[in-house]
């Protein structure tokens, strides 16, 4: 995974705590979805999330936007 420019890696430190713990919970998470689906990395509340999704569902029904 590319290291983020600089306002993304503030996101990602105040959410994860780091870029590797950020990494490997969404490697972790999109080499662990079974079937059909995506992984996505989400605003949700002002924080980011990695969070996943099955089949055709999108993270944008559930009130969370792509980041």
């Amino acid at each position: 995974m590319a290291f983020p420019r600089a306002r993304s890696r503030k996101k990602i430190g105040a959410s994860f705590g780091d870029f590797k713990t950020f990494s490997d919970e969404f490697s972790s998470k999109a080499m662990n979805l079974f079937g059909s689906g995506w992984t996505w990395l989400v605003a949700d509340a002002g924080k980011l999330r990695v969070v996943q999704t099955k089949d055709a569902d999108t993270p944008i029904v559930h009130g969370q936007t792509p980041s």
